[in-house]
């Protein structure tokens, strides 16, 4: 479970048989084999050696994408020391399987994990359907088995068993982790445990294994939760394997890597130990019937000695190993190994990976250190410190917690759709990002759209307003945000907005040197050439003295500037941009504006006759209409008949906006236009007119309605083959996804304040830049190689 990137959800291989095998194969049935004696395996020759492991990277390139080899020492003599005596060599080969067992589209059928079993001196290795077939449940989980016979000195046989889930890729299975349940277990770290025991029973019935055990069981983040919950039933019970089957707590050698908390705790022995029946159909090697636990009862006891051989590691800065929060009575089973990952062996194995990752924790920064408080300076357009501080772990607890109490209940996180929403967001990350991405930005309108209706949507939730008193607050707050300051709100109407804007961007160019300064950070945030074409058309601005007010005075300045500067091949861009969009059944009217005859041979297209007739439309803006050498309309008319014309045709009963964009604030004789204080909402409804969709009967949705289904058609832009099953839960649950995000996003219990959100959601994305690689398996792996083998400074 990761708050950022994932390792990629790969297509499902449909693959015959009950499961692969890599050193053998099995048949598999509807029941279990029956157990039967048979002649005694000779032990396997003691393996003690180094042995290539090969991993998914997360640093070196697209994420997911490619793999890196390390070496670790691997020894058979391990398994008859103490388990409850942390081996860090063991450790890391431990951290290094999880790693390895990730599915990617490199690796999609376990060969990496496989292969690490089969180095190790592992045989009969199998995986489980939902390993080698696909991933089609929730809260499934992929496994993989592999055995050996040891010997020890006094000539006693042990059946060695390694056991290891999927530790990402994990697809439709990922989605359990916020399958939280009401009460008792984490459901769906439990269900993914049961999946484990009940493949584990299968495996053992099936290689008639018997007589004492010992196991090796491993996982990473997920993986590590529900290996942790398999040690802590396997270090009770092995009654559910048959009695010839026997498993001392002793022979458990138990190693989780940054795993969340799973187990409530209080905990009866019966609902610890009892397992649930199949759960998916063709699943054969998990079909294994229900399991009732009958033994001795009374409560779990997490200090018990026998949980000793369970270690898990849990690094300082990783979030996910605080969830679920302590506060709903969440535990593990056995020890917890503290990491604090700024120590030097472990930054120098690092380096070897990830450089840049190394860099950030040199000085033995953790989670606990303080970092800079950050605020948005938009004058400058830049991120600068507050002169604050606090430390991440206080700043994740804070907005955690925020999202917690607003589901206020295990039950109701679930109730409500947060678990899905925030689930299904990451697997969409995690499983096709740059699919994702290209296809929610291939028309950016519709994510602008989506995005501005759902601040706004969380405007009105958050003040209780109506519709257009939501948006027109917001908008004052965004005046607030760039220095316009409202001073007084009642009175603010739709003119001071326009003038505000545009003295923002462009009139206060020619007096505030700030404003120069800025508009350079906008134009490096403009594609190329059109962020030159802003620059330059401040500096004609400035240099011309024209400082546009109204909706007529900018298209004034737009068209001066793009007729002196015809030529310039930005403005040819730019004006060739609009001429691809411009509407095919409008195209005779620029004509009729510019009273000129288009000889179509000419032009080579229709496009570039476009292009021609535009630019002639702007001189006319400027210049006006002239018939035999003399001027028959002025500029001022042409450019009043056609807005009007346009704002007709495009704004429709729009009738607030359409007023603004012909008169602006000022009427055809220059004098100032008397508006009503309420005109910035009036004019905000005619806005929500046009970016909210409407309902079957034409009737247009209600800002928050409409703001859920402009984010459901932005997401499905997204939509790939990959991610196409994580979509639809996102658009089954937007209102969710919408309420989540802003409460992690925002700082809790503040009174609203858009400057204040906006610097809330930049801390908290800075913060998770920081603690992010704190749950990366490199980092863990780096940890216990410094554990291992420390390096001479």
């Amino acid at each position: 479970m990761k708050m950022r990137r994932l390792a990629v959800l790969m297509l499902p291989f449909l693959l015959g048989g009950c499961f692969q095998s890599i050193a053998s194969s099995s048949t598999s049935t509807e029941e279990v084999p029956p157990s039967s004696s048979i002649p005694e395996e000779e032990p396997a020759k003691p393996v003690d050696k180094d042995i290539q492991v090969s991993m998914v990277s997360h640093y070196n390139g697209e994420f997911a994408e490619t793999e890196y080899t390390d070496t670790c020492h691997y020894s058979d003599s391990w398994f008859f020391q103490d388990s409850y005596t942390l081996n860090s060599k063991l450790a890391l080969v431990s951290a290094m399987s999880g790693g390895a067992s990730y599915s990617n589209r490199l690796d999609n059928n376990g060969r990496k994990i496989a292969s690490l079993l089969e180095n190790a001196g592992f045989s009969d290795i199998q995986k489980n359907e939902y390993y080698s077939q696909g991933i089609k449940l929730e809260d499934s989980m992929g496994a993989i088995i592999g055995k050996k016979v040891l010997k020890d000195d006094s000539g006693k046989r042990y059946t060695l068993l390694g056991i290891f889930p999927r530790n990402a890729g994990y697809g439709a299975e990922w989605t359990g982790n916020f399958n939280i349940g009401e009460k008792g277990f984490h459901t769906g770290f439990l269900a993914a445990r049961d999946e484990m025991l009940r493949f584990m029973k299968y495996y053992i019935s099936a290689n008639k294994i018997s007589g004492d055990l010992k196991i090796w069981a491993a996982g990473f983040s997920r993986g590590a939760a529900v290996i942790n919950l398999l040690g802590g039933f396997l270090a009770e019970d092995s009654g559910y394997f048959g009695n010839d089957v026997r498993i001392a707590p002793k022979d458990l050698f138990v190693y989780t890597i940054g795993a969340p908390s799973a187990a409530p705790t209080t905990l009866s022995k019966t609902g610890a130990l009892s397992v649930s029946g199949p759960r998916g159909e063709g699943y054969s090697d998990t079909n294994i019937p229900v399991y009732s636990y009958s033994g001795s009862q009374g409560n779990i006891d997490f200090s018990a000695e026998r949980y000793h051989g369970i270690h898990n590691f849990v690094a300082y800065g990783d979030y996910v190993t605080k969830l679920p929060p302590e506060s709903w009575g969440f535990t593990r089973f056995g020890t917890t190994e503290k990491i604090s990952y700024g120590e030097p062996d472990m930054l120098s194995y690092l380096a070897e990976v990830a450089p840049d990752i190394a860099e950030k924790f040199e000085g033995g920064k953790t989670y606990l250190s303080q970092l800079p408080i950050k605020t948005l300076d938009y004058d400058d357009f830049a991120i600068l410190d507050s002169g604050k501080t606090i430390s991440a772990d206080a700043m994740l607890n804070e907005r955690f917690s925020t999202l917690f109490d607003l589901a206020q209940s295990r039950a109701k996180l679930g109730e409500l759709g947060y678990s899905k929403a925030l689930a299904a967001l990451l697997s969409v990350i995690g499983t096709d990002m740059k699919g994702f991405v290209d296809g929610l930005t291939s028309e950016i309108g519709t994510l602008v759209k989506a995005v501005i209706a759902n601040v706004f949507a969380h405007i009105k939730e958050s003040l209780n307003l109506e519709d257009a008193e939501a948006v027109a607050s917001g908008v004052m707050d965004l005046m607030d945000l760039i220095g316009k300051n409202v001073q007084d709100r009642a009175k603010y109407t739709d003119q001071d907005f326009l003038k505000d804007l545009l003295d923002f961007l462009i009139n206060d160019y020619q007096t505030n040197e700030k404003a120069v300064a800025r508009a350079q950070k906008i134009k490096d945030l403009i594609p190329a050439p059109y962020g030159d074409v802003y620059l330059n058309l401040l500096k004609y601005a400035k240099e011309k003295e024209m400082a546009p007010i109204t909706v007529d005075g900018l298209v004034l300045l737009l068209s001066s500037y793009l007729t002196a500067n015809r030529q310039d091949p930005g403005c040819d861009a730019l004006v060739g941009a609009l001429a691809k969009v411009f509407p095919a059944q409008y195209v005779p009217l620029l004509g009729g504006i510019t009273q000129k005859e288009y000889n179509p041979e000419d032009y080579p297209d229709e496009i570039s006759m476009t292009k021609a007739k535009l630019f002639d439309v702007f001189e006319c803006f400027e210049k006006g209409i002239y018939q035999d050498g003399e001027l028959t309309t002025s500029g001022d008319e042409v450019r009043y008949g056609v807005l009007s014309l346009g704002s007709m045709f495009a704004l429709g009963s729009s009738k607030k906006l359409a007023n603004l964009v012909v008169n602006g604030a000022i009427d055809s004789n220059g004098n100032p236009l008397v508006s009503e204080p309420a005109s910035l909402a009036l004019l905000m409804e005619d806005v929500l007119g046009l970016i909210l969709p409407k309902d079957e009967e034409g009737y247009r949705l209600p800002l928050v309605e409409g703001a859920n289904k402009l984010l459901e058609v932005a997401l499905k832009k997204g939509e790939t083959e990959i991610n196409a099953p994580f979509i639809s839960i996102l658009s089954e649950n937007v209102a969710s996804l919408r309420k989540a995000l802003f409460a992690v996003l925002f700082k809790p219990g503040e009174k609203f304040s858009l400057k204040q959100e906006v610097d809330n959601a930049v801390n908290f994305v800075q913060t998770m830049i920081f603690v992010y690689p704190a749950h990366t398996h490199e980092l863990y792996i780096s940890y216990l190689k410094a554990l291992a083998n420390p390096k001479a400074h």
